[in-house]
């Protein structure tokens, strides 16, 4: 059985958030805590023998703090967050007090690249960092750098001020974590940006390029013989049941593509010369039969990447 880690330790730090920093260094815990400018100092704490489970609940009682534990982590909240959230930014707009900079936030050293050939998935998917009193907004950068993950957040939120540290969290744990801290919620919006478009659609053109040319003749006469169908033949195929065209009804011109079309398929797939195939005669027993969205393909006669000509 695993023994559980306790710590002892004389802290100077005057915040809340400078305590979570020194802990952090012998319990390795990830943790998200609001900060604010007018939020006074603290006494000196002294910490004797106590574990990670004992510590949170009496830290934040100390510190006037709700938690929450998200798992791998924990996120803190000033109890009366509203009213020191207000203090802030009364106090910064009349001029009485100001940040000094932006804060520090860094990516912290164990971030890993992720080498998953698929297209999304070679950006790590792991958050790693470290922030103290760093804006909303500036964390949210940073994720995105990290992750690709475009985040946006309400103005009025941008500029809370968080301290954090985050090591091999899920980028959707730590989008949560950042929720709670603010006391919202989140709204999903999924997209393709523009090169994720272009990269795909070159994909998707070198896919048909690179097709049999069967196949392409196959998607040229489809969208053909669907014009000459008739009202009844037209819901059929609505429905996504199969359609049979008898090559004798079919418009001499359209006719002659199909017999083209099954002429140029037997010598794409190498059929036997030797089998007796008197093409005079196509129009007497070949049907086209167009292909259905459910379609298995198969069967006794040429099967292809959409019509099939049975004989």
């Amino acid at each position: 059985m695993k023994q559980e880690v306790k710590v002892t330790l004389n802290s100077s730090a005057n915040y809340f958030d400078d305590v979570l920093m020194e802990l952090n260094s012998k319990l390795l815990f990830n943790f998200v805590t609001d900060t604010y400018i007018s939020e006074l100092p603290s006494v000196p704490l002294k910490i004797i023998d106590m574990s990670i489970k004992e510590l949170i609940p009496a830290l934040s009682e100390k510190y006037n703090r709700l938690f929450v534990d998200v798992g791998n982590g924990y996120v803190f909240l000033k109890s009366d967050w509203y009213l020191q959230n207000f203090k802030d930014t009364s106090n910064i707009e009349t001029g009485n007090i100001a940040w000094k900079g932006t804060g520090e936030i860094r990516e912290s050293p164990n971030q890993k690249k992720n080498s998953n050939d698929f297209p999304r998935l070679k950006y790590p998917r792991k958050v790693n960092i470290v922030a103290k009193r760093v804006p909303i907004s500036k964390m949210i950068q940073e994720i995105s750098r990290q992750t690709g993950w475009q985040i946006d957040i309400e103005a009025e939120l941008r500029n809370r001020r968080v301290s954090a540290i985050l090591k091999d969290v899920n980028v959707e744990k730590a989008i949560e974590m950042l929720t709670l801290v603010l006391d919202s919620r989140q709204t999903v919006r999924i997209n393709k940006s523009l090169d994720q478009k272009k990269w795909e659609s070159e994909k998707l053109n070198d896919a048909l390029d690179n097709r049999p040319d069967r196949v392409k003749e196959s998607d040229k006469l489809i969208p053909e013989l669907l014009n000459i169908l008739n009202d009844a033949q037209k819901m059929k195929f609505g429905q996504g049941k199969e359609v049979a065209i008898s090559m004798k009804e079919l418009p001499a011109g359209l006719k002659e593509k199909c017999k083209g079309y099954l002429m140029n398929t037997m010598k794409s797939l190498q059929m036997r010369s030797d089998i007796p195939f008197d093409m005079s005669r196509l129009d007497e027993f070949a049907i086209v039969l167009l292909p259905q969205p459910s379609q298995a393909l198969g069967g006794d006669g040429f099967t292809l990447e959409g019509m099939r000509i049975h004989f």
